[in-house]
Protein backbone atom coordinates (compact mmCIF):
# COMPACT_ATOMS: atom_id res chain seq x y z
CA UNK A 1 0.00 0.00 0.00
CA UNK A 2 1.08 3.63 -0.90
CA UNK A 3 -0.30 5.81 1.62
CA UNK A 4 -0.21 10.21 0.45
CA UNK A 5 3.18 10.79 0.64
CA UNK A 6 4.75 8.40 -2.43
CA UNK A 7 8.19 9.59 -3.16
CA UNK A 8 9.37 8.90 -6.36
CA UNK A 9 13.22 8.34 -6.75
CA UNK A 10 14.44 4.47 -6.93
CA UNK A 11 17.36 3.02 -4.70
CA UNK A 12 18.46 0.47 -7.51
CA UNK A 13 21.04 -1.31 -4.92
CA UNK A 14 17.99 -1.83 -2.52
CA UNK A 15 15.99 -3.82 -5.44
CA UNK A 16 18.83 -6.12 -5.81
CA UNK A 17 19.77 -6.56 -2.12
CA UNK A 18 15.91 -7.58 -1.61
CA UNK A 19 15.97 -10.24 -4.24
CA UNK A 20 13.71 -8.96 -6.41
CA UNK A 21 11.91 -11.57 -8.69
CA UNK A 22 12.15 -14.42 -6.47
CA UNK A 23 8.15 -15.83 -6.30
CA UNK A 24 8.38 -18.98 -4.54
CA UNK A 25 11.14 -21.56 -2.84
CA UNK A 26 10.15 -24.76 -1.06
CA UNK A 27 12.28 -27.53 0.12
CA UNK A 28 10.86 -31.21 0.01
CA UNK A 29 12.22 -34.61 1.80
CA UNK A 30 10.50 -38.15 0.65
CA UNK A 31 11.70 -41.62 0.36
CA UNK A 32 11.52 -43.45 -2.91
CA UNK A 33 11.19 -46.98 -2.68
CA UNK A 34 13.27 -49.85 -3.91
CA UNK A 35 12.53 -50.21 -7.56
CA UNK A 36 9.75 -47.35 -7.87
CA UNK A 37 9.88 -43.84 -8.12
CA UNK A 38 8.61 -39.93 -6.77
CA UNK A 39 7.81 -37.34 -9.01
CA UNK A 40 7.65 -33.30 -8.18
CA UNK A 41 5.32 -31.25 -10.49
CA UNK A 42 6.39 -27.52 -11.22
CA UNK A 43 4.24 -24.80 -12.95
CA UNK A 44 6.61 -22.48 -14.74
CA UNK A 45 5.78 -19.94 -17.23
CA UNK A 46 8.16 -18.83 -20.01
CA UNK A 47 11.34 -16.90 -19.04
CA UNK A 48 11.29 -17.57 -15.42
CA UNK A 49 14.17 -19.24 -13.99
CA UNK A 50 14.74 -22.05 -11.03
CA UNK A 51 17.32 -23.20 -9.20
CA UNK A 52 17.54 -26.47 -7.44
CA UNK A 53 19.42 -28.74 -5.26
CA UNK A 54 19.08 -32.63 -5.03
CA UNK A 55 20.74 -34.26 -2.39
CA UNK A 56 20.32 -38.13 -1.74
CA UNK A 57 21.47 -40.81 1.06
CA UNK A 58 20.28 -44.39 1.69
CA UNK A 59 21.64 -47.70 1.21
CA UNK A 60 24.80 -49.13 -0.02
CA UNK A 61 24.52 -47.08 -2.94
CA UNK A 62 23.73 -43.45 -2.35
CA UNK A 63 22.29 -43.24 -6.11
CA UNK A 64 19.19 -41.88 -7.65
CA UNK A 65 18.09 -41.88 -11.33
CA UNK A 66 16.87 -37.88 -11.88
CA UNK A 67 15.13 -37.00 -15.08
CA UNK A 68 12.97 -33.44 -15.79
CA UNK A 69 10.18 -33.99 -17.88
CA UNK A 70 9.15 -30.57 -19.96
CA UNK A 71 5.72 -29.38 -20.93
CA UNK A 72 6.16 -30.99 -24.47
CA UNK A 73 6.49 -34.20 -23.39
CA UNK A 74 10.49 -34.56 -24.05
CA UNK A 75 13.41 -34.86 -21.47
CA UNK A 76 16.37 -34.04 -20.78
CA UNK A 77 17.98 -37.23 -20.95
CA UNK A 78 18.52 -38.36 -17.15
CA UNK A 79 21.20 -39.05 -15.48
CA UNK A 80 22.29 -40.28 -11.66
CA UNK A 81 22.85 -38.59 -9.13
CA UNK A 82 25.13 -39.53 -6.31
CA UNK A 83 24.95 -37.53 -3.17
CA UNK A 84 24.51 -33.30 -4.02
CA UNK A 85 24.01 -32.24 -7.41
CA UNK A 86 22.45 -28.50 -7.95
CA UNK A 87 21.70 -26.80 -11.05
CA UNK A 88 19.24 -24.17 -12.91
CA UNK A 89 17.50 -23.37 -16.26
CA UNK A 90 15.36 -20.95 -17.48
CA UNK A 91 11.86 -21.82 -19.27
CA UNK A 92 11.58 -21.92 -22.78
CA UNK A 93 7.93 -22.62 -22.61
CA UNK A 94 4.73 -22.32 -20.18
CA UNK A 95 3.59 -25.63 -18.30
CA UNK A 96 4.26 -28.13 -15.55
CA UNK A 97 7.69 -29.48 -15.61
CA UNK A 98 8.38 -32.88 -13.83
CA UNK A 99 11.03 -33.67 -12.08
CA UNK A 100 11.33 -37.61 -11.45
CA UNK A 101 13.18 -39.52 -9.12
CA UNK A 102 13.94 -43.33 -10.01
CA UNK A 103 15.56 -45.76 -7.47
CA UNK A 104 17.35 -48.78 -9.47
CA UNK A 105 18.43 -50.51 -6.11
CA UNK A 106 16.90 -54.00 -5.73
CA UNK A 107 16.78 -53.85 -1.89
CA UNK A 108 17.24 -50.51 -0.36
CA UNK A 109 15.16 -47.18 -0.09
CA UNK A 110 16.71 -43.41 -1.01
CA UNK A 111 15.89 -40.73 0.99
CA UNK A 112 15.85 -37.53 -1.11
CA UNK A 113 15.86 -33.83 -0.68
CA UNK A 114 14.69 -31.65 -3.10
CA UNK A 115 14.71 -27.73 -2.99
CA UNK A 116 13.86 -25.29 -5.39
CA UNK A 117 13.88 -21.85 -5.61
CA UNK A 118 11.65 -19.74 -8.76
CA UNK A 119 13.01 -16.54 -10.03
CA UNK A 120 9.87 -15.34 -12.10
CA UNK A 121 11.34 -13.46 -14.56
CA UNK A 122 8.16 -13.28 -17.00
CA UNK A 123 4.52 -11.76 -15.45
CA UNK A 124 1.77 -12.03 -17.50
CA UNK A 125 -0.47 -8.64 -16.53
CA UNK A 126 -4.59 -7.97 -16.83
CA UNK A 127 -5.61 -4.28 -16.88
CA UNK A 128 -9.17 -3.30 -16.14
CA UNK A 129 -9.94 -1.26 -19.06
CA UNK A 130 -9.35 2.79 -18.69
CA UNK A 131 -12.04 4.97 -18.13
CA UNK A 132 -12.78 7.08 -20.97
CA UNK A 133 -12.32 10.16 -18.62
CA UNK A 134 -9.09 8.93 -17.63
CA UNK A 135 -7.07 9.43 -21.35
CA UNK A 136 -4.39 10.59 -18.88
CA UNK A 137 -3.40 7.46 -18.02
CA UNK A 138 -2.92 5.26 -21.07
CA UNK A 139 0.55 5.08 -21.31
CA UNK A 140 1.02 4.43 -17.51
CA UNK A 141 1.16 -0.02 -17.74
CA UNK A 142 4.00 0.55 -20.51
CA UNK A 143 6.36 3.39 -18.57
CA UNK A 144 5.66 1.48 -14.86
CA UNK A 145 6.80 -1.81 -16.69
CA UNK A 146 9.46 -0.69 -18.84
CA UNK A 147 11.00 1.08 -15.71
CA UNK A 148 11.15 -2.21 -13.95
CA UNK A 149 12.68 -3.98 -16.83
CA UNK A 150 15.11 -1.26 -16.86
CA UNK A 151 15.67 -2.11 -13.07
CA UNK A 152 15.76 -5.72 -13.16
CA UNK A 153 16.40 -6.43 -17.12
CA UNK A 154 15.82 -10.14 -16.81
CA UNK A 155 12.25 -8.91 -16.26
CA UNK A 156 9.22 -8.97 -19.15
CA UNK A 157 5.99 -8.24 -18.77
CA UNK A 158 3.35 -9.10 -21.18
CA UNK A 159 -0.10 -7.94 -21.40
CA UNK A 160 -2.86 -10.33 -21.69
CA UNK A 161 -6.64 -10.28 -22.50
CA UNK A 162 -7.88 -12.21 -19.97
CA UNK A 163 -7.70 -12.00 -16.09
CA UNK A 164 -7.98 -16.53 -15.96
CA UNK A 165 -3.95 -15.70 -18.19
CA UNK A 166 -2.78 -13.40 -15.66
CA UNK A 167 -0.28 -13.20 -12.89
CA UNK A 168 -1.96 -10.25 -11.36
CA UNK A 169 -4.58 -8.14 -12.31
CA UNK A 170 -4.16 -4.27 -12.02
CA UNK A 171 -7.82 -2.08 -11.35
CA UNK A 172 -8.31 1.83 -11.49
CA UNK A 173 -10.07 3.74 -8.58
CA UNK A 174 -11.06 6.97 -9.11
CA UNK A 175 -10.76 8.51 -5.38
CA UNK A 176 -9.31 6.16 -2.54
CA UNK A 177 -10.48 9.33 -0.10
CA UNK A 178 -7.82 10.14 2.71
CA UNK A 179 -6.46 6.99 3.29
CA UNK A 180 -4.02 5.89 0.49
CA UNK A 181 -3.43 6.40 -3.38
CA UNK A 182 -2.83 2.73 -4.17
CA UNK A 183 -3.07 -0.81 -2.73
CA UNK A 184 -1.40 -4.28 -3.48
CA UNK A 185 -3.59 -6.99 -2.11
CA UNK A 186 -1.12 -10.27 -1.77
CA UNK A 187 0.87 -11.12 -5.39
CA UNK A 188 -2.12 -11.10 -7.37
CA UNK A 189 -4.14 -7.51 -7.20
CA UNK A 190 -3.19 -4.00 -7.15
CA UNK A 191 -5.21 -0.81 -7.49
CA UNK A 192 -4.35 2.58 -8.79
CA UNK A 193 -5.60 5.68 -7.52
CA UNK A 194 -6.22 8.27 -10.77
CA UNK A 195 -7.07 11.18 -8.49
CA UNK A 196 -8.51 12.77 -5.37
CA UNK A 197 -10.86 15.31 -4.13
CA UNK A 198 -8.13 17.40 -1.50
CA UNK A 199 -8.08 20.42 -4.16
CA UNK A 200 -10.49 23.06 -4.44
CA UNK A 201 -12.86 20.68 -2.62
CA UNK A 202 -13.66 18.93 -5.74
CA UNK A 203 -12.12 15.84 -7.40
CA UNK A 204 -9.34 16.68 -10.22
CA UNK A 205 -7.10 13.93 -11.56
CA UNK A 206 -3.48 13.28 -10.87
CA UNK A 207 -1.06 13.72 -14.00
CA UNK A 208 -0.01 10.97 -15.71
CA UNK A 209 3.35 11.29 -13.97
CA UNK A 210 1.97 10.80 -10.75
CA UNK A 211 -0.14 7.87 -11.28
CA UNK A 212 3.09 6.18 -12.88
CA UNK A 213 4.67 6.91 -9.46
CA UNK A 214 1.90 4.95 -8.00
CA UNK A 215 1.81 2.22 -10.13
CA UNK A 216 5.81 1.54 -10.19
CA UNK A 217 5.25 1.40 -6.52
CA UNK A 218 2.84 -0.89 -6.38
CA UNK A 219 4.51 -3.19 -8.97
CA UNK A 220 7.55 -3.04 -6.49
CA UNK A 221 5.01 -5.07 -3.98
CA UNK A 222 4.03 -7.99 -7.08
CA UNK A 223 7.46 -8.37 -7.23
CA UNK A 224 7.81 -9.10 -3.54
CA UNK A 225 9.62 -5.52 -2.13
CA UNK A 226 8.24 -4.44 1.30
CA UNK A 227 8.45 -0.76 2.29
CA UNK A 228 11.46 0.81 2.60
CA UNK A 229 13.01 4.06 5.12
CA UNK A 230 14.58 5.37 2.55
CA UNK A 231 12.83 8.48 1.29
CA UNK A 232 14.92 8.13 -2.03
CA UNK A 233 13.37 4.68 -3.10
CA UNK A 234 10.74 3.91 -5.13
CA UNK A 235 9.06 1.62 -2.36
CA UNK A 236 8.93 4.10 0.40
CA UNK A 237 5.11 4.30 1.67
CA UNK A 238 4.68 8.42 1.58
CA UNK A 239 4.56 10.35 -1.06
CA UNK A 240 6.00 14.27 -0.95
CA UNK A 241 4.82 15.35 -4.32
CA UNK A 242 1.34 14.75 -5.30
CA UNK A 243 1.13 16.26 -8.48
CA UNK A 244 -2.29 16.97 -10.56
CA UNK A 245 -2.80 16.69 -13.88
CA UNK A 246 -5.34 19.63 -15.83
CA UNK A 247 -7.82 21.52 -13.25
CA UNK A 248 -10.44 22.73 -14.62
CA UNK A 249 -12.92 25.73 -12.93
CA UNK A 250 -16.08 27.00 -13.89
CA UNK A 251 -17.65 30.07 -12.06
CA UNK A 252 -19.61 33.04 -12.34
CA UNK A 253 -18.57 36.37 -11.06
CA UNK A 254 -21.40 37.83 -9.51
CA UNK A 255 -21.23 40.85 -6.57
CA UNK A 256 -17.58 40.34 -5.49
CA UNK A 257 -16.20 40.65 -8.84
CA UNK A 258 -13.30 39.11 -7.99
CA UNK A 259 -11.76 35.19 -7.75
CA UNK A 260 -9.08 33.42 -6.58
CA UNK A 261 -8.10 30.15 -7.77
CA UNK A 262 -4.90 28.60 -5.24
CA UNK A 263 -2.85 26.25 -7.28
CA UNK A 264 -2.21 22.67 -6.06
CA UNK A 265 1.23 21.90 -6.07
CA UNK A 266 3.61 20.09 -3.20
CA UNK A 267 6.67 21.94 -4.11
CA UNK A 268 7.88 24.57 -2.77
CA UNK A 269 8.30 27.01 -6.22
CA UNK A 270 7.04 24.88 -9.20
CA UNK A 271 5.77 25.94 -12.82
CA UNK A 272 2.21 26.38 -14.38
CA UNK A 273 0.30 26.00 -17.59
CA UNK A 274 -3.15 28.46 -16.67
CA UNK A 275 -5.93 29.28 -19.16
CA UNK A 276 -8.28 32.01 -18.36
CA UNK A 277 -11.50 32.77 -20.79
CA UNK A 278 -15.12 34.12 -20.60
CA UNK A 279 -17.96 33.60 -23.08
CA UNK A 280 -18.66 37.15 -22.66
CA UNK A 281 -17.38 38.70 -26.24
CA UNK A 282 -18.24 42.65 -24.83
CA UNK A 283 -16.83 42.23 -21.12
CA UNK A 284 -13.04 40.97 -19.77
CA UNK A 285 -11.29 40.17 -17.29
CA UNK A 286 -7.69 40.96 -15.66
CA UNK A 287 -5.71 37.87 -14.46
CA UNK A 288 -2.76 37.95 -11.99
CA UNK A 289 -0.44 34.79 -10.73
CA UNK A 290 -0.16 36.41 -6.73
CA UNK A 291 1.98 35.05 -4.19
CA UNK A 292 -1.02 34.22 -1.71
CA UNK A 293 -5.12 34.49 -1.42
CA UNK A 294 -4.37 37.45 0.60
CA UNK A 295 -4.06 39.90 -2.82
CA UNK A 296 -7.81 39.44 -2.42
CA UNK A 297 -8.33 41.56 1.06
CA UNK A 298 -5.69 44.25 -0.31
CA UNK A 299 -7.41 44.90 -3.71
CA UNK A 300 -10.51 45.20 -1.39
CA UNK A 301 -9.20 47.27 0.68
CA UNK A 302 -6.51 49.28 -1.15
CA UNK A 303 -7.34 48.68 -4.58
CA UNK A 304 -4.01 47.18 -5.29
CA UNK A 305 -2.23 43.89 -5.04
CA UNK A 306 1.19 42.03 -5.68
CA UNK A 307 1.40 39.47 -8.60
CA UNK A 308 4.91 37.95 -10.49
CA UNK A 309 6.23 40.49 -12.61
CA UNK A 310 6.92 38.37 -15.95
CA UNK A 311 5.03 39.53 -18.71
CA UNK A 312 3.94 35.21 -19.09
CA UNK A 313 2.03 35.32 -15.12
CA UNK A 314 -0.50 38.55 -15.93
CA UNK A 315 -3.01 39.70 -18.47
CA UNK A 316 -4.94 42.48 -18.27
CA UNK A 317 -8.30 43.30 -20.43
CA UNK A 318 -8.66 39.94 -21.77
CA UNK A 319 -11.67 37.46 -22.81
CA UNK A 320 -9.10 35.09 -23.68
CA UNK A 321 -5.90 34.73 -21.98
CA UNK A 322 -3.25 32.77 -21.12
CA UNK A 323 0.69 31.28 -20.07
CA UNK A 324 3.42 29.92 -18.73
CA UNK A 325 4.39 31.00 -15.13
CA UNK A 326 7.74 29.89 -13.72
CA UNK A 327 8.83 30.74 -10.06
CA UNK A 328 5.03 30.35 -8.65
CA UNK A 329 5.55 29.43 -4.71
CA UNK A 330 3.33 26.89 -2.91
CA UNK A 331 -0.22 29.02 -1.88
CA UNK A 332 0.21 31.03 -4.60
CA UNK A 333 -2.75 31.27 -7.49
CA UNK A 334 -4.66 33.09 -9.96
CA UNK A 335 -6.74 36.35 -9.14
CA UNK A 336 -9.09 37.13 -12.02
CA UNK A 337 -10.73 40.26 -11.75
CA UNK A 338 -14.10 41.64 -14.12
CA UNK A 339 -13.84 44.53 -15.78
CA UNK A 340 -17.68 45.47 -15.67
CA UNK A 341 -18.71 46.08 -12.18
CA UNK A 342 -22.39 45.74 -13.17
CA UNK A 343 -22.02 42.49 -15.65
CA UNK A 344 -22.14 38.92 -14.55
CA UNK A 345 -19.02 36.89 -15.80
CA UNK A 346 -18.77 33.27 -16.67
CA UNK A 347 -15.16 32.37 -16.13
CA UNK A 348 -13.67 28.92 -17.13
CA UNK A 349 -10.06 28.40 -15.54
CA UNK A 350 -7.48 25.61 -16.33
CA UNK A 351 -4.67 25.14 -14.41
CA UNK A 352 -1.51 22.95 -14.55
CA UNK A 353 1.36 21.69 -13.41
CA UNK A 354 4.14 21.28 -15.57
CA UNK A 355 6.10 17.62 -14.66
CA UNK A 356 8.42 17.26 -17.65
CA UNK A 357 11.24 20.52 -16.53
CA UNK A 358 13.49 21.37 -13.50
CA UNK A 359 11.63 23.20 -10.56
CA UNK A 360 12.60 26.34 -9.80
CA UNK A 361 14.13 27.13 -6.88
CA UNK A 362 12.97 30.54 -5.62
CA UNK A 363 10.16 32.71 -6.28
CA UNK A 364 9.85 34.80 -8.90
CA UNK A 365 10.15 39.07 -8.90
CA UNK A 366 6.55 40.57 -7.63
CA UNK A 367 5.52 43.57 -8.38
CA UNK A 368 2.53 46.03 -7.23
CA UNK A 369 -0.56 46.44 -9.69
CA UNK A 370 -3.02 49.67 -9.01
CA UNK A 371 -6.57 49.77 -10.32
CA UNK A 372 -6.67 50.95 -14.32
CA UNK A 373 -9.28 51.77 -16.17
CA UNK A 374 -11.04 49.25 -18.53
CA UNK A 375 -9.72 48.53 -21.69
CA UNK A 376 -11.30 46.80 -24.85
CA UNK A 377 -11.01 43.60 -24.64
CA UNK A 378 -8.74 41.58 -26.53
CA UNK A 379 -8.32 38.06 -26.95
CA UNK A 380 -5.21 35.83 -26.65
CA UNK A 381 -4.81 32.92 -29.47
CA UNK A 382 -3.93 29.46 -29.13
CA UNK A 383 -4.91 27.72 -25.72
CA UNK A 384 -4.08 24.23 -27.02
CA UNK A 385 -0.45 25.38 -27.40
CA UNK A 386 -0.07 25.40 -23.79
CA UNK A 387 -2.49 22.34 -22.72
CA UNK A 388 -1.72 19.35 -24.47
CA UNK A 389 -2.25 15.78 -22.89
CA UNK A 390 0.93 14.45 -24.61
CA UNK A 391 3.20 16.86 -24.85
CA UNK A 392 5.67 14.19 -24.66
CA UNK A 393 4.89 12.00 -27.20
CA UNK A 394 5.50 14.32 -30.29
CA UNK A 395 9.11 14.27 -31.11
CA UNK A 396 10.61 15.20 -34.02
CA UNK A 397 7.25 17.03 -35.45
CA UNK A 398 7.03 20.62 -34.98
CA UNK A 399 3.37 22.01 -35.36
CA UNK A 400 2.87 25.05 -37.14
CA UNK A 401 1.02 27.60 -35.43
CA UNK A 402 0.00 30.62 -37.53
CA UNK A 403 -0.80 33.85 -35.80
CA UNK A 404 -3.76 36.26 -36.45
CA UNK A 405 -4.14 37.88 -40.20
CA UNK A 406 -2.56 34.51 -41.45
CA UNK A 407 -3.74 31.26 -42.60
CA UNK A 408 -2.31 27.61 -43.01
CA UNK A 409 -1.61 26.88 -46.60
CA UNK A 410 0.66 23.94 -47.87
CA UNK A 411 2.10 23.82 -44.57
CA UNK A 412 2.97 27.45 -44.40
CA UNK A 413 1.35 30.98 -42.85
CA UNK A 414 0.53 32.95 -45.86
CA UNK A 415 -1.61 36.30 -45.68
CA UNK A 416 -5.17 36.28 -45.15
CA UNK A 417 -7.01 37.72 -47.69
CA UNK A 418 -9.36 40.05 -45.38
CA UNK A 419 -6.88 40.90 -42.56
CA UNK A 420 -6.46 42.79 -40.31
CA UNK A 421 -4.37 46.07 -40.40
CA UNK A 422 -3.96 46.32 -36.30
CA UNK A 423 -2.76 43.56 -35.15
CA UNK A 424 -1.00 39.80 -36.04
CA UNK A 425 0.79 37.18 -35.31
CA UNK A 426 4.90 37.72 -34.21
CA UNK A 427 5.60 34.96 -36.88
CA UNK A 428 9.53 35.27 -36.67
CA UNK A 429 9.92 35.67 -32.87
CA UNK A 430 7.53 32.51 -32.48
CA UNK A 431 9.43 30.37 -34.47
CA UNK A 432 12.96 32.13 -33.58
CA UNK A 433 12.04 31.49 -29.29
CA UNK A 434 10.06 28.10 -30.16
CA UNK A 435 7.07 29.42 -28.58
CA UNK A 436 4.16 32.33 -28.55
CA UNK A 437 4.87 32.20 -24.50
CA UNK A 438 8.79 33.25 -25.14
CA UNK A 439 9.27 36.42 -23.00
CA UNK A 440 10.62 37.99 -26.21
CA UNK A 441 7.45 37.22 -28.04
CA UNK A 442 5.42 38.15 -24.98
CA UNK A 443 7.23 41.85 -25.08
CA UNK A 444 6.23 42.40 -28.56
CA UNK A 445 2.82 41.36 -28.31
CA UNK A 446 2.47 43.96 -25.12
CA UNK A 447 4.47 46.90 -27.06
CA UNK A 448 1.89 46.45 -29.79
CA UNK A 449 -1.62 45.38 -28.54
CA UNK A 450 -0.84 47.86 -24.87
CA UNK A 451 1.23 50.78 -26.76
CA UNK A 452 1.14 51.31 -30.40
CA UNK A 453 -2.87 50.62 -31.03
CA UNK A 454 -3.79 53.08 -28.19
CA UNK A 455 -2.62 55.41 -30.30
CA UNK A 456 -4.31 56.92 -34.31
CA UNK A 457 -0.45 57.01 -35.41
CA UNK A 458 0.35 53.66 -33.73
CA UNK A 459 -2.32 51.84 -35.29
CA UNK A 460 -1.82 53.72 -38.61
CA UNK A 461 1.82 52.59 -38.32
CA UNK A 462 1.10 48.52 -37.92
CA UNK A 463 -1.34 49.13 -40.63
CA UNK A 464 1.55 49.50 -42.99
CA UNK A 465 4.11 47.25 -40.72
CA UNK A 466 1.78 44.46 -41.24
CA UNK A 467 1.06 44.89 -44.90
CA UNK A 468 5.06 44.83 -45.28
CA UNK A 469 6.01 42.35 -42.73
CA UNK A 470 3.37 39.58 -43.78
CA UNK A 471 4.91 39.42 -47.55
CA UNK A 472 7.87 37.43 -45.99
CA UNK A 473 7.42 36.62 -42.39
CA UNK A 474 5.91 33.19 -43.71
CA UNK A 475 8.58 32.42 -45.45
CA UNK A 476 11.39 33.63 -43.01
CA UNK A 477 9.58 31.47 -40.06
CA UNK A 478 9.48 28.17 -42.58
CA UNK A 479 13.40 28.67 -42.98
CA UNK A 480 14.11 28.43 -39.43
CA UNK A 481 12.10 25.23 -38.88
CA UNK A 482 13.97 23.85 -41.55
CA UNK A 483 17.13 25.00 -41.10
CA UNK A 484 18.40 25.64 -37.09
CA UNK A 485 21.54 27.32 -37.70
CA UNK A 486 19.50 30.12 -39.74
CA UNK A 487 17.43 30.03 -36.36
CA UNK A 488 20.36 30.63 -34.57
CA UNK A 489 21.78 33.59 -37.42
CA UNK A 490 17.72 35.24 -36.31
CA UNK A 491 17.85 35.21 -32.86
CA UNK A 492 21.29 36.83 -33.02
CA UNK A 493 20.06 39.44 -35.54
CA UNK A 494 17.14 40.12 -33.64
CA UNK A 495 18.64 40.72 -30.04
CA UNK A 496 19.92 44.08 -30.60
CA UNK A 497 16.18 45.37 -31.78
CA UNK A 498 14.65 43.37 -28.74
CA UNK A 499 17.21 44.85 -26.16
CA UNK A 500 15.89 48.32 -27.92
CA UNK A 501 12.65 48.05 -27.31
CA UNK A 502 12.45 47.12 -24.01
CA UNK A 503 13.28 51.09 -23.72
CA UNK A 504 9.74 51.81 -24.21
CA UNK A 505 8.79 49.08 -21.26
CA UNK A 506 10.07 52.52 -19.11
CA UNK A 507 8.22 55.59 -19.92
CA UNK A 508 4.97 56.79 -20.68
CA UNK A 509 3.43 56.74 -24.28
CA UNK A 510 0.14 58.25 -23.31
CA UNK A 511 0.37 60.70 -26.20
CA UNK A 512 0.13 60.78 -29.94
CA UNK A 513 3.55 63.12 -29.59
CA UNK A 514 4.94 61.04 -27.49
CA UNK A 515 4.19 57.97 -30.11
CA UNK A 516 6.01 59.90 -32.76
CA UNK A 517 8.92 60.75 -31.15
CA UNK A 518 10.01 57.19 -29.39
CA UNK A 519 9.10 55.62 -32.75
CA UNK A 520 11.41 57.80 -34.56
CA UNK A 521 13.91 57.63 -32.60
CA UNK A 522 13.93 54.20 -32.00
CA UNK A 523 13.89 53.54 -35.86
CA UNK A 524 17.30 55.87 -35.98
CA UNK A 525 18.80 53.82 -33.52
CA UNK A 526 17.94 50.48 -35.52
CA UNK A 527 19.05 52.14 -38.46
CA UNK A 528 22.25 52.94 -36.95
CA UNK A 529 22.63 48.98 -35.34
CA UNK A 530 21.87 47.19 -38.24
CA UNK A 531 23.13 49.63 -41.41
CA UNK A 532 25.12 52.35 -40.29
CA UNK A 533 27.74 50.40 -37.92
CA UNK A 534 28.20 47.71 -40.52
CA UNK A 535 29.09 50.69 -43.28
CA UNK A 536 31.35 51.98 -40.88
CA UNK A 537 33.02 48.52 -39.99
CA UNK A 538 33.40 48.15 -43.86
CA UNK A 539 34.92 51.17 -44.75
CA UNK A 540 37.29 51.11 -42.11
CA UNK A 541 38.25 47.82 -43.06
CA UNK A 542 38.54 49.06 -46.59
CA UNK A 543 40.91 51.63 -44.86
CA UNK A 544 42.98 49.21 -43.41
CA UNK A 545 42.96 47.14 -46.48
CA UNK A 546 44.42 50.05 -49.07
Amino acid sequence: MISTRLFLIVSIISLFSLGIGIAFAETESFTVAARDYERKYVDLKEGDAIEYTVTVSGGRNDDIEFTIYYPDGSNDGGGSISGNFDDQFVAQTSGTYVFEFNSPSLLSNKSVKFSYEITKNTYYVYVDELPDWAPYAENVISDSTKFWETVYPKLNFHVVSTPQEADFTIKWVKDFGQEHVGYAVGSKFIEVGLGDSNCLKKWNPYSAKHVGSIMKHEIGHILGLEHSNDPDDIMYPFTQDTEYGSIELDVVLKESKTLFVPICTAKDFSTFNYWVKTSNENSGFDVFFVPSGGELTSWSEEQSLRHYDDTTCFGKGYTSYGGTCEGVKKGSGLFIMADEPDVPLDINVKLQEVSNISSPTRESKTAVYQYEEPITPKIKQDPEQIFSENQDSVKGQEKVVCGKGTTLKDGKCVVSQQQNPSGGGCLIATATYGSELAPQVQQLRELRDNQLLQTASGTTFMSGFNQFYYSFSPTIADWERENPVFKEFVKISLTPMISSLSILNHVDMDSEAKVLGYGISLIMLNGMMYVGLPIIGIISLRKIIN
